[in-house]
């Protein structure tokens, strides 16, 4: 699934250095996530139980939108 690949790599090189450590532990988390689980996280076709692991999501879904 490469457009998630850049996806994420995308964040991790703009925003993941200057985000607050809790976001940096939920953008790790995602990333031990199975692909699929991913991208249907992504889909809004599951909602993570974790108000900062669903921020993180926000914030890949906006940075896509530009």
């Amino acid at each position: 699934m490469r457009e998630l690949d850049v996806l994420l790599v995308r964040f991790l090189e703009r925003e993941f250095p200057t985000v607050e450590p809790p976001v940096q532990a939920a953008f790790e988390l995602l990333l031990s996530a199975q692909d699929p689980e991913i991208v249907d996280l992504l889909a809004g076709r599951m909602i993570a139980e974790d108000p900062v692991l669903n921020d993180v999501i926000q914030r890949l879904l906006a940075q896509s939108r530009h």
